[in-house]
């Protein structure tokens, strides 16, 4: 019984942390690196939520050189790597750009490479935090609304993708972030929840294909 408790307890810890680590990744990309204060401490907290996720979910880095390499599990596991770069360049350029909670340091070197690397870094992680998401859901083909949503979701994910101008900010095409006035707080965040709902699509879909190539090749 103990362990029931232990183990429920574990996957309710999982899913506050996990809920929390996307919506303030979420206010992270929503707040201008120039609102200063407010944009460093939302960066602070979601590096904390990341080190906590990985400690409750140390598992699988226990798990990581055992088991069958199929094309699922190595791509999962690159995004996974990936944002962990993506994490330590973010970690680095804001040491380096700090205005207010690491201003006691001493001062450091390459704020130009470092503001570059920031924006890329922080396009990346939310592109490839909420696929990781998304490939955690489960799609039930026998539900014809769930393939139908996953179709919508994606779609529109690839509009606010183009609109947002998202590959420039991946590929460093842009060195800023474009901000306009005129639109409302509250259109921007319904924009870049859709984007967030594609990359959700994306990864959902991919691992749904994966899944299916893999039982159809057992059979």
């Amino acid at each position: 019984m103990a362990d029931i408790r232990t183990k429920s307890s574990k996957r309710t810890a999982r899913l506050v942390v996990d809920h929390a680590m996307a919506a303030v990744l979420l206010a992270v990309i929503l707040t201008p690196f120039d609102w200063g204060m407010l944009h460093e401490w939302l960066g602070i907290a979601f590096f904390a939520l990341f080190i906590v996720h990985h400690v409750l979910n140390y598992r699988w880095w226990k798990a990581l050189p055992r088991g069958r390499w199929n094309l699922r599990r190595v791509l999962s596991t690159l995004v996974d790597l990936a944002m962990i770069v993506c994490i330590g360049g973010l970690f680095w350029s804001s040491l380096v750009l700090s205005r207010y909670a690491f201003v006691w340091l001493p001062s450091m070197s390459g704020s130009s490479l470092a503001r570059v690397w920031h924006l890329a870094c922080s396009y990346w992680l939310f592109v490839l935090a909420y696929m990781h998401a998304g490939a955690h859901l489960r799609l039930d083909r026998k539900k014809a609304w769930q393939p139908i949503a996953l179709l919508v979701g994606l779609a529109l994910g690839a509009f606010e993708f183009v609109r947002l101008g998202v590959g420039d900010y991946l590929f460093l095409r842009a060195m800023s972030v474009a901000q306009d006035s005129t639109i409302p707080p509250l259109l921007t965040l319904a924009r870049y929840v859709l984007l967030a709902c594609g990359c959700m699509a994306v990864g959902c879909g991919v691992h749904a294909l994966l899944t299916g190539k893999r039982k159809g090749e057992k059979r």
